[in-house]
């Protein structure tokens, strides 16, 4: 987790739309603060079962038998399908 620290920290989060965060299950708490604001001011947060627990991703990965990855939303996000259609843009 210490690069994905480095570089939030060093580039911040006001340039990205989605954040992936794979295998990040150890994050500092300036880290959890700046993804929890960047994730309140409407940043989609993409991780899987391995994520930091401080973290809730609006979208959930799960590894696939087939060797990809399928994508669940979070049922306690409300606007999921939202974020989704802000994705794929206008």
């Amino acid at each position: 987790a210490r690069d994905e620290d480095e570089t939030i920290a060093e580039r911040g989060l006001d340039d990205f739309r989605v954040l992936v965060l794979a295998d990040c299950d150890v994050l500092t708490e300036t880290i959890v603060a700046k993804i929890a604001k960047f994730q309140q001011q409407g940043g989609i947060i993409v991780g899987d079962e391995n994520l930091c627990p401080a973290i809730q991703p609006d979208i959930l990965l799960h590894p696939a038998p087939w060797g990809g990855w399928t994508l669940e939303l979070n049922p306690d996000n409300a606007n999921a399908v939202t974020m989704l259609d802000r994705l794929r843009g206008p």
